[in-house]
């Protein structure tokens, strides 16, 4: 089995069982894991923060262009 990557701040990443892109924000050790707190942004542009998740339950994100719609 190949070794996981141990996220760091700036990464993007998202849920094994799918989410948006997100990008680590702050990891913590306690316990013998790692807790991983994430942001994104929702449809309005608006920042969302995921915070405790375990790192297992994160893979690294897909390579995408992102177009950003600035409102005035």
């Amino acid at each position: 089995m190949a070794e996981e990557k141990e996220f760091e701040i700036g990464d993007v990443v998202q849920l094994r069982s799918g989410s948006p892109l997100m990008t680590v924000k702050h990891t913590k050790n306690a316990f013998g894991s790692r807790s991983i707190t994430c942001i994104y942004f929702d449809e309005e542009n608006k920042p969302v923060t995921v915070g405790d998740l375990d790192d297992a339950m994160l893979i690294q994100g897909e390579n995408v262009n992102i177009t950003l719609n600035i409102k005035d």
